[in-house]
């Protein structure tokens, strides 16, 4: 799998997808998910694209302070 999304501070790898945007789709799913249990943290998910070795997406707040 291409992309992968991950825990930013350890790097464990949580999902993986061939599809860049349903990557995306899924991380922004995961933080909503976090916003409604109360444990949301900034900056702790990313996608990683395996292929060029970066991250290309943080998610949809990256700097909220919520």
């Amino acid at each position: 799998m291409r992309y992968v999304i991950r825990n930013r501070h350890a790097g464990n790898f949580i999902d993986e997808y061939d599809d860049k945007n349903k990557a995306i789709y899924t991380l922004d799913l995961f933080e909503a998910q976090d916003l409604i249990d109360g444990i949301y943290e900034p900056h702790f998910y990313e996608v990683y694209d395996t292929v060029n070795e970066e991250s290309i997406y943080e998610g949809r707040y990256p700097n909220a302070n919520i």
